[in-house]
């Protein structure tokens, strides 16, 4: 299954239950949605910020898949996949990752003035970018932070084994090639008297 949705924090609820719901009918074992829609919750909201911060107006994707061999969905080895794909730059990604908190702060750290005066403040949006891949990685055990498809953007790859597969029994998943797609939109707004306008509601 593949959801895009714009790059709006309202979408990002819709898309985690969406996705709990997929896991459940997966075979993932119960106690361990929480965390499945912790970190679906916490990896779409970074797509999202990192699209507002760039303004970037391209549809962030979430694909999952069930690891189920006889749908031709390649080798997600019995686990529950999902990838969370933006258009930011997944070089800077994985540095931020891989330099760990003092990373992390370093690139939200900016001066008011565009000059460093030592009175330098940190750039909220930004940090809570950085701390966002700290939180996936300390969070899921089988978690990847990749080029997207064609290596244009950042794709963030997260699996938990379904049924009686090992935890510890972590895959590459191969990304589905092929999947039904469905565009996550707001609900239309309902015109007087119960008649619908066809257009895009509030939240």
């Amino acid at each position: 299954m593949c959801l895009t949705f714009s790059p709006d924090p309202a979408y990002v609820r819709t898309v985690r239950m969406v996705a709990v719901a997929v896991a459940r009918r997966a075979g993932v074992a119960d106690e361990m949605l929480d965390e499945i829609r912790l970190a679906i919750g916490e990896a779409c909201t970074r797509a999202v910020k990192v699209h507002r911060r760039d303004g970037l107006a391209d549809p962030i994707e979430v694909t999952m898949s069930d690891g189920a061999p006889d749908r031709g969905r390649g080798g997600s080895g019995g686990r529950f996949t999902v990838w969370v794909t933006d258009r930011g730059s997944a070089e800077a990604a994985r540095k931020e990752l891989a330099g760990g908190t003092g990373e992390i702060v370093a690139r939200a750290t900016v001066a008011p003035s565009g000059e460093d005066t030592g009175r330098n403040v940190l750039d909220e949006e930004a940090l809570s970018i950085g701390v966002g891949l700290a939180l996936l990685a300390g969070l899921v055990a089988d978690f990847a932070v990749l080029d997207g498809p064609g290596e244009v953007g950042t794709e963030v790859r997260m699996s938990w084994p379904v049924g009686t597969a090992s935890a510890g029994a972590a895959g590459t998943g191969t990304r589905p090639e092929s999947a039904t797609t469905w565009r996550v939109r707001r609900a239309p707004r309902a015109r007087p008297g119960g008649a619908d306008d066809g257009s895009e509601g509030g939240r």
